[in-house]
This record gives C-alpha cells, sequence and structure tokens, in this order.
C-alpha cells in the first residue's frame, strides 16, 4: 500500500495538501497500482527513490506526453509521429490530479 505522506516528504511538488487530501489522493492512487503491473516497481510513487519520470499534460484525456528520453522502453508509452506518449493510469493520475 502506497503511502503518499513518505512520497511527499522525499519529494518537495511544490504543492502543500491537507491530510484529508492526501488521504484521498493515497486511496485513489491504490486503487490505481492494484489493477496495474508496472515494469518499473511503481518507482514514480517509491518514497525512496527521487525518481519520476518527465511527463506533460497536454489535455488529453487518456494520454499525457513523454518527455523522458527513455520512454520509449516503457510498457506504458505510445509513439505517434516524433512524440512519445504516455497511458499509465497512475502517471496519468498524477499529471491531471496532483499536477507532478
Amino acid at each position: 500500500m502506497l503511502k503518499l505522506r513518505a512520497l511527499w516528504n522525499k519529494n518537495n511538488f511544490g504543492i502543500t495538501l491537507g491530510e484529508d487530501e492526501i488521504e484521498l489522493h493515497e486511496k485513489r492512487i491504490n486503487e490505481i497500482i492494484k489493477n496495474m503491473d508496472c515494469q518499473y516497481g511503481f518507482m514514480c510513487v517509491d518514497s525512496k527513490s527521487k525518481e519520476i519520470c518527465k511527463a506533460k499534460n497536454i489535455g488529453l484525456e487518456s494520454y499525457i506526453q513523454c518527455e523522458d528520453e527513455v520512454s520509449y522502453k516503457c510498457n506504458y508509452s505510445l509513439t505517434f509521429g516524433e512524440s512519445n506518449f504516455c497511458k499509465c493510469p497512475l502517471r496519468i493520475y498524477l499529471s491531471k490530479e496532483l499536477k507532478i
């Protein structure tokens, strides 16, 4: 079970969340994780890791734009033209809901 509080303490995202908000996001993130298989072991929300793939919300409902050089290696990456898009439900949630 993910503890968003630990992630928040380890990384400074420049966002202030109240305890109720953290609890709500933890619950939603854990629901997302239950239904996923991540080849990287969910390192984007691992409290021991400072790594999170770079991504940009470009206004698409089900995708965000990957800005990592190695994104093509990810199972959730989709290449279109010269751009890579992310279809990872967890990363999309982090980008759209938490602006990470």
